[in-house]
């Protein structure tokens, strides 16, 4: 199947979108690959003093049952260990937000490792960039996979 044609990256593609908004908020300009495929971040961004970081956006809600969200542990380590500092970006259709944190400040938190290989974080570590209107929400939650999600 094409890498395109995947659900997952269709979800990541939505989140995608949020970058560019998200650097000039941060007011840094980003450069996004020229190429569909997968890289280790969505996004290089410089900002206005020249200093260069990266973004990662995650396209997945928070947990249901917990005040937590998470990603894969092995995307973690490859986030902490990246030559430029990474600030993950969640697009988020339960909490109708998009909130993130830098991997440097999340490696700090609290952790909660879960079967799978997911690392999770508490929601008092991220910072809330902005709500997410209707229709942002409901894309958002027709391409999430989860059927706990779907209603």
């Amino acid at each position: 199947m094409d890498f395109q044609s995947l659900q997952t990256t269709k979800l990541g593609n939505v989140g995608e979108k949020y970058i560019s908004e998200f650097a000039k908020y941060k007011n840094s300009k980003p450069y996004i690959p020229a190429y569909n495929a997968s890289f280790p971040v969505d996004s290089i961004c410089i900002n206005e003093k020249g200093v260069a970081y990266s973004i990662e956006v995650k396209a997945k809600p928070r947990m249901l049952c917990y005040e937590l969200t998470g990603f894969d542990l092995v995307d973690f380590k490859t986030y902490v260990n990246f030559s430029l500092p990474v600030y993950i970006l969640f697009c988020d259709h339960i909490t109708k937000s998009i909130y993130g944190a830098w991997t440097s400040e999340l490696d700090k938190q609290p952790k909660t490792y879960l079967s799978g290989g997911i690392i999770a974080f508490p929601l008092t570590a991220m910072t809330i960039y902005r709500g997410l209107d209707y229709s942002e929400v409901k894309e958002l939650e027709d391409l999430s996979q989860s059927k706990y999600y779907k209603k």
